[in-house]
């Protein structure tokens, strides 16, 4: 295997720092092989077949075309859960991870209808359902792959999640719920200048980005269903985007919503926003 990490490094140099390449040569080895990287540490002179050589080489060069990780891996963590991710699906986040804490620890041991919009791989509505194992959890999404991608994560999670192929844009909510949640498309066209390469050729734009003259298209619409379909003490939760938290507050206030919350994120950024009728 020191043969295989010193390939990798040589590979990559140039192209990430040494740090990041020392994380990415444990994670392919460790898929390659099979094994934890405190095993590896163990059996650091075992050799790799040919066909384990030849896999390893093939990750190394989409890692060297700016690939994600987590795509060549096909897997993450998120909420302490191991979930499936494939550029169909934009990779969780750490400060979604805090969305999705706040819920369940404001909503714990209670019996709710919980509605995710837009939800993706599944991240947010399956780590709900497996920390509000009383609630009944549902999700929606324009896309079918992503929807496709959620139910395994489902699956494999062993929680149950009622998905629904929808466009929120131009379908309404037929039930109500106490929680509706949602980290919908926020990053304006124009920011695309300062993105990461890894991010712009590999994720999703459809779950990216909302155009430049209506930065707040989707939760004006997600607000408005809302406001309709929560029930009298229910709650809305979003992600939003760190530039518009004040003028998404006013935006749920013109709706009339009452009480509308802004919380920072662990990077101190206004990420997280709270509505309640």
């Amino acid at each position: 295997m020191q043969s295989a990490k010193k390939e990798i490094r040589d590979t990559l140099a140039g192209y990430y720092t040494p740090e990041e390449i020392n994380v990415f040569a444990r994670y392919l080895l460790e898929k390659t092989v099979g094994v934890s990287s405190v095993k590896l540490l163990a059996e650091w002179d075992r050799k790799l077949t040919t066909e384990q050589q030849e896999q390893i080489r093939q990750m190394t060069a989409r890692l060297k075309n700016y690939e994600p990780l987590q795509y060549i891996l096909g897997e993450c963590y998120f909420s302490g859960l191991q979930f499936h991710v494939r550029p169909g699906v934009l990779i969780p986040r750490p400060e979604t991870e805090e969305l999705v804490m706040r819920i369940a620890e404001e909503w714990s041991a209670k019996a709710i209808r919980l509605l995710d919009i837009g939800t993706g791989s599944g991240c947010i509505a399956v780590s709900l359902a497996t920390l509000l194992p009383l609630s009944k959890v549902s999700a929606c999404d324009i896309s079918a792959e992503a929807l496709e991608i959620a139910r395994l994560n489902a699956a494999s999670n062993r929680v149950i999640v009622d998905f629904q192929h929808k466009n929120i844009l131009e379908e309404s909510l037929s039930e109500t719920f106490d929680v509706i949640v949602s980290n919908p498309p926020y990053v304006l066209e124009k920011e695309k200048e300062v993105m990461e390469q890894n991010v712009l050729r590999y994720e999703p734009a459809l779950a990216l980005f909302v155009p430049d003259a209506d930065p707040l298209l989707f939760y004006r619409r997600i607000g408005l269903l809302a406001f309709e379909a929560l029930t009298a003490e229910g709650t809305l939760y979003f992600e939003i985007n760190q530039a518009y938290g004040k003028e998404t507050k006013e935006l749920l206030h013109t709706i009339g919503f009452g009480e509308v919350e802004l919380y920072r994120d662990c990077f101190g950024k206004d990420r997280i926003i709270k509505a309640k009728r």
